[in-house]
């Protein structure tokens, strides 16, 4: 009877320590996005029965906008609009099958909620035989729903999800020339240099020894 014991807490202890058993559901990735900007979300859902999975749906969070999925092989997808015919309040997945002990991504791209929170994806998967799993609980619950942090900040990718370039550097304005000073300009263009200050000066006395030698002769 001890042994019996001893075994089913030791099976029951080994789920919290094989890596991605006890914890693994239906997820929308990334866990942590900035206010306003555009993300890839991926939507992971692994199989966690013998029998397959062959629908997914899930839930957009009001805020957020979703615009584009990227096709998956074997897989047809359906948009479910609001009101307003345009915006996309949940999506679903059909046609395809997740086998036991595999996962399937289901990418999408949208628009993050412009205020910062945490908010809920809420994902129901379907099993063959039509038994639903909804991952839509508490966080704390056996079937959480998927809960994304959204931060405030910066965004920093645009309407295609490819991310911005920063803006180019300004660059300095050029310095304004030095104001003309008035004294300068009432001064002479240039100082007559001293080779033609001497050249004058000579000039002078070989005028004046002509004069003399001149005044001699007569």
């Amino acid at each position: 009877m001890k042994k019996a014991v001893a075994a089913g807490i030791v099976a029951a202890l080994s789920l919290f320590f094989v890596p991605g058993l006890a914890g693994a559901h239906a997820t929308v990735q990334p866990r942590v996005v900035t206010a306003g900007s555009y993300e890839v979300f991926v939507l992971r859902v692994p199989n966690e029965k013998e029998v397959p999975t062959v629908e997914v749906r899930v839930e957009v969070p009001e805020g957020f906008a979703v615009s584009r999925v990227k096709p998956v092989p074997g897989w047809n997808y359906e948009f479910t609009r609001g009101a307003d015919g345009r915006t996309v309040t949940a999506i679903t997945w059909s046609g395809g099958k997740i086998l036991d002990g595999e996962f399937q991504d289901f990418e999408f791209q949208g628009k993050t909620h412009a205020t910062p929170g945490r908010y809920a994806w809420r994902v129901y998967q379907t099993y063959e035989g039509g038994e639903v799993v909804a991952w839509a609980g508490a966080s704390d619950s056996n079937t959480p729903a998927s809960f994304m942090e959204v931060r405030a900040g910066e965004a920093v990718t645009d309407a295609h999800g490819q991310e911005q370039a920063p803006p180019a550097p300004t660059a300095p304005a050029p310095a304004p020339a030095p104001a003309a000073d008035p004294a300068a300009a009432q001064a002479p263009a240039a100082a007559a240099s001293p080779l033609t200050t001497g050249a004058a000066y000579g000039g002078l006395v070989l005028g004046a020894a002509a004069l003399v030698l001149s005044l001699r002769r007569r």
